[in-house]
């Protein structure tokens, strides 16, 4: 498949898959009664759709706040409809998550609402900069990794939709946006090693994408950081002098960063500005629940201290915290990568398989995954609360499955791409019964105590009960077809996709560098 044809396959297809999962709701939803009545709307019902955690109210209404209002701090009716990621803090109410995706989803929102779909139409930023990420991952395998154009794509459809990820690509969760902008940095750190004539610029940029993702989930500063010291490594050139040989450096990592100080010195002014103290972030005010307002309140008015709450988000980088935390992303039965999507046992295959052919480039990316799995594991609430899968590690995936083409390339083919092709069919079953019913997968001790499955084996009983929060199926679908017949028509196209992609392109790609070889090079082929 020549590369333009690759890279429209990956906009069409995912855009495809992404739309008829996509949660959505038919109305701007932007004033206080309309966020009373759609509460009051679900109240004994199950609470799918767009709004089934303060994720995404939460979030929502900050966005709804500034576009309104033109201010950070929230009515009080759109912090009630935002509760428990709501803050208080001098008498106000603010989101816990800081402004990055709300900014972001904003434009789509003014778009949509024209047509009464601002909610829907918002909520389309996510799946475009999944979109974006796909592109990113083909690129990485096909001209940093040395794949070739048809295992290229294999990556994008292991992240896409052999992952939890496919949940949290479809509602406004703040990993999309952190993933796309690691690996795109990444991939201009790539391009600035190469000597390009626009070296400056993509300087500027990767000092940009890495300031800038701070304002999207404060961790990326330590999630992005070993992009950084790639770009730093990168910087110095061994050249030939004579008999011996000299380092020399790009002073362009140092002139640009200041882009980096100037977006991380606006973090500190935004926090004076908006709470009166710089080192103030938005996940760590006091956390007001919905009845607590006259507990906040009279706290204000004593010396202030350190809330619980606030000292338990602040819990990182916890030794005592990290084998725990790893089993639990990794193994558990609970949020385990492995459990959740068994597709990456393949991708830790390919990471082995290919340590051999280990540089700088593959091997930034291992320090990505590591940073990630870190990260998180050694951090208080390794879990993320409810969530259907390892939600923290969702950079991790991405860049972990940039390794499964290894098996391919090393290994007997066919073999493996008959393995590949099952575990796929089991993991993109899991994902895509997560991404049309629900991400609010309850805790095991809660679950146990209302008797309910702790794993996604609740949301195949949501899915058997006809639950979904898929915009597509619940407003033209819902009273012709039940959702399982909906998932396997779904499930069916992707398997046909897959299917393709790993049987047939190989072969056509085949044909196509025969007829290369043979009427000369066509400029196609890997920087």
């Amino acid at each position: 498949m020549k590369g333009r044809l690759s890279i429209l396959f990956l906009i069409f297809i995912p855009i495809f898959f992404y739309s008829l999962t996509l949660r959505g709701y038919s109305g701007n939803l932007n004033t206080e009664k309309a966020m009373i009545d759609y509460t009051n709307g679900r109240i004994g019902e199950i609470a799918l759709g767009p709004f089934e955690s303060s994720h995404e109210t939460s979030p929502y209404v900050f966005m709804l706040s500034m576009l309104q209002n033109h201010t950070i701090s929230l009515p009080k009716g759109f912090a009630d409809f935002g509760v428990p990621d709501i803050g208080y803090h001098n008498s106000k109410f603010y989101s816990f998550f800081p402004p990055g995706v709300p900014i972001i989803i904003m434009p789509l929102y003014i778009i949509g609402s024209y047509f009464n779909l601002g909610q829907l139409i918002s909520y389309l930023t996510i799946p475009l900069l999944a979109v974006g990420i796909l592109i990113l991952l083909y690129l990485i395998s096909f001209q940093i990794f040395g794949v070739s154009k048809a295992l290229a794509l294999i990556p994008p459809l292991v992240f896409a939709f052999g992952s939890t990820s496919w949940s949290y690509a479809i509602t406004i969760y703040q990993h999309i946006p952190s993933v796309f902008l690691m690996l795109f940095s990444y991939y201009l750190v790539w391009r600035y090693s190469r000597g390009s004539p626009y070296g400056p610029y993509l300087a500027v940029l990767i000092w940009f994408c890495y300031g800038i993702s701070i304002f999207f989930d404060y961790p990326n500063a330590f999630l992005l950081a070993p992009v950084i010291l790639y770009f730093f490594i990168i910087s110095f050139r061994l050249q030939p002098t004579g008999n011996q040989h000299t380092f020399s450096f790009r002073p362009v990592f140092l002139y640009s960063s200041i882009i980096f100080i100037i977006i991380f010195g606006s973090l500190f002014y935004y926090n004076y500005k908006v709470f009166g103290d710089w080192k103030q972030l938005h996940n760590t005010l006091s956390m007001y629940t919905g009845d607590n307002l006259q507990t906040l309140q009279n706290n204000e008015r004593m010396a202030p201290v350190l809330a619980p709450d606030k000292i338990r988000r602040l819990m990182i980088f916890k030794e005592n915290n990290l084998l725990l935390g790893i089993r639990v992303l990794l193994f558990s039965k609970e949020r385990g990568l492995l459990y959740y999507s068994p597709i990456y046992i393949l991708c830790l295959l390919g990471l082995y398989l290919g340590r051999k052919k280990m540089n700088i480039h593959t091997m930034t990316i291992v320090g990505l995954i590591l940073m990630n799995l870190v990260l998180y594991a050694s951090q208080t609430d390794t879990l993320g609360g409810r969530a259907f899968g390892p939600r923290y590690i969702i950079p991790m995936m991405a860049a972990l499955s940039l390794f499964v083409p290894y098996i391919f390339t090393n290994t007997r083919t066919l073999f493996y791409k008959i393995i590949f092709l099952v575990f796929y069919i089991f993991s993109s079953a899991i994902a895509l019964g997560g991404a049309l019913t629900s991400n609010m997968l309850r805790k095991a001790d809660e679950s146990i105590s209302l008797g309910l499955p702790y794993d996604y084996g609740y949301n195949f009983n949501l899915l058997v009960q006809n639950k979904s929060g898929s915009f597509i199926y619940n407003n033209f679908f819902i009273d012709d077809i039940s959702l399982v017949h909906y998932f396997f028509v779904i499930y069916g196209l992707l398997l046909v996709t897959v299917i393709f992609v790993l049987f047939i392109l190989p072969r056509y790609e085949e044909c196509d560098t025969a007829d290369t070889e043979i009427l000369g090079d066509t400029g196609d082929s890997p920087q």
